[in-house]
């Protein structure tokens, strides 16, 4: 068993990450001021032994930039939170990618116990000190592996934000930097497939029809401000998540992405839509079956007319 499986922290242990956050916040601050002068006194350092100067590239500065920045606007470890069920083909092609971001993101698979050995390809990577092992115990569809690992992320106060994305390359691991650059605005994003035109590759075109008819559908139902309502790539401040009760949460698939962003909405938080391409899975099948459409359908009312129900 993975240690982090049965890792839950003492309240003495959540106060000093607490303080420790605090400490490196301040200090984040005092380094963004010095910043400017920091990058003049490296690049006349960075001498090599042929006399040459090793100029720091823009790029670099616009990367570390952004980690101070982020930093200094509060934020912690970003933790990027995957479910899976048979995903052995394709989690340990995105597992690296995430790790190479700049953010310097963490990696929480939650595992239904996939015979295919995903959790294995997952474990193959504790030596980075990155990723982690949920695993459960038994396949309970994506919306309960999504609040197992919220709840996961919320028992440690030193992730800060948490997104969540599919394993099967339909979220570009490229994008979660600006998703995260987002929340320095806004309490919570949406990598959206419908914000600017139909942003969608190599579906058939009845699976597009369906997606964008019940993004349509739950905005009308609910009153939602967005334009991909079941969009399933996120990031979350973490005191967004903690307006979640995430002992409430029944859905499941499409519902569960509305009814997280309905719930929300209705918190006060602030929303923002950033437009993606999404692309059809790698590799693996499909877990999208005609129970979680109809269950999407009648869900949207239920979310919406919670007395009535």
């Amino acid at each position: 068993m993975n240690p982090d499986e049965a890792e839950y922290p003492s309240v003495g242990r959540a106060e000093k990450a607490k303080a420790e956050a605090t400490n490196n916040a301040r200090m984040a601050v005092v380094f963004f001021m010095f910043f400017p002068f920091l990058k003049v006194f490296v690049n006349i350092l960075c001498v090599s032994a042929s006399g040459k100067s090793e100029f720091v590239t823009a790029q670099q500065w616009i990367i570390l930039t952004q980690i101070v920045k982020m930093r200094g606007e509060g934020l912690g470890k970003p933790l990027v939170v995957i479910p899976t069920y048979n995903e052995y083909e394709n989690i340990g092609k995105i597992i690296p990618e995430l790790l190479a971001l700049p953010i310097e993101a963490s990696i929480l698979v939650v595992d239904d116990s996939s015979p295919d050995g995903t959790g294995d390809v997952v474990l193959s990577f504790r030596d980075t000190g990155r990723v982690h092992l949920l695993s459960r115990p038994q396949k309970n569809g994506l919306g309960q592996a999504y609040v197992a690992g919220f709840a996961w992320a919320l028992e440690r106060p030193e992730y800060d934000p948490v997104i969540q994305m599919d394993a099967d390359f339909s979220h570009d691991p490229h994008a979660v930097p600006e998703l995260v650059k987002q929340l320095e605005t806004h309490d919570f994003v949406i990598g959206s497939r419908y914000i600017s035109g139909v942003n969608v590759v190599n579906w058939p075109l009845h699976r597009l029809m369906l997606s964008w008819f019940a993004s349509r559908y739950s905005k009308i139902i609910t009153g939602l401000p967005v334009e991909d309502a079941t969009g399933g790539f996120k990031a979350f401040r973490r005191s967004t998540l903690e307006k979640l009760d995430l002992s409430s949460i029944r859905s499941d698939g499409y519902s569960f992405q509305i009814e997280v962003t309905y719930k929300l909405y209705k918190a006060g938080c602030s929303i923002k839509e950033v437009p993606i391409v999404f692309v059809d899975r790698h590799s693996g099948t499909s877990k999208m079956s005609r129970s979680i459409v109809w269950e999407a359908a009648w869900m949207v009312w239920h979310i919406r007319f919670p007395r009535l129900f």
